[in-house]
């Protein structure tokens, strides 16, 4: 995951590398969930797998999918809309890093999925199908960097670690899908995280245009939105209103 910075330190300048390192530590932080349920649900995972039941693996892989991109799906479309401002909360030069923010936000979405296969593949006793995706990954991840970061820059590098993460993504799919026998994607439940950042986008695009942006503003709307976004997907989607109830009560 440090490669892009070690790659950049070559052919970019360290005030770049400080900005990107910042967006990157931003996106990092809007998939805690995602880390939190690998955490979790490594020991029932492997517990399972002990009795063979795969049946139980594959639900529980499931509802690790449906929260997976639960703050990272509406933090993609927010940073669509005022990456450059929140960027710039820290400082007004950070600003210029907000299409670096969206590349890392998109790597860190897949990253949360496919984190989610490999956490599996690794409860399950297979770890050397994880140590042969992580390989690839990082082959692709270095192949990737030096290719683009010499031409392209911090947008290479950022380019580079979103698409090594869409190749470790399809990769771990594959292996969990045939080491289960089939896996059930939430589709329905993804989609309504979808649809409620779309809802949400529609308001924080509105606001932008209605209120003077600065860093209190800014903030101000980011909270907002996330009642927004909170709101809308209860409303959409039974399944999380029902475990987001379990979890308050």
């Amino acid at each position: 995951t440090w490669m892009d910075t070690i790659v950049m330190g070559f052919f970019v300048s360290a005030t770049l590398i400080g900005i990107y390192e910042i967006a990157w530590t931003m996106a990092s932080t809007l998939a805690v969930v995602s880390v939190a349920i690998n955490q979790t649900l490594f020991p029932k995972v492997s517990e399972l797998d002990a009795d063979d039941e795969h049946g139980e693996v594959r639900h529980l892989l499931n509802e690790g999918l449906v929260f997976a991109g639960m703050f990272v799906i509406p933090g993609l479309f927010g940073a669509l809309i005022i990456g450059e401002q929140i960027l710039e909360i820290y400082d007004p030069a950070y600003g210029r890093g907000a299409t670096i923010l969206v590349f890392l936000i998109l790597a860190r979405l897949t990253n949360a999925y496919s984190g989610q296969f490999i956490n599996i593949i690794n409860a399950i006793d297979h770890p050397d199908a994880a140590f042969r995706i992580n390989a690839v990954f990082v082959a692709a991840n270095l192949m990737l960097n030096l290719a683009l970061i010499p031409i392209f820059g911090w947008i290479g590098a950022a380019t580079a670690t979103a698409f090594s993460s869409v190749i470790a993504l399809g990769l771990s799919y594959y292996v969990v899908d045939d080491i289960l026998n089939g896996i059930n994607v939430p589709f329905v439940e993804i989609g309504a995280e979808v649809a409620a950042s779309l809802g949400m986008s529609a308001v924080v695009l509105w606001l932008e245009g209605a209120v003077p942006m600065n860093r209190f503003t800014t903030v101000g709307i980011v909270f907002f939105a996330a009642i927004i976004y909170t709101s809308t997907l209860l409303a959409l989607s039974r399944r999380i209103r029902t475990k987001v109830g379990r979890v308050i009560k």
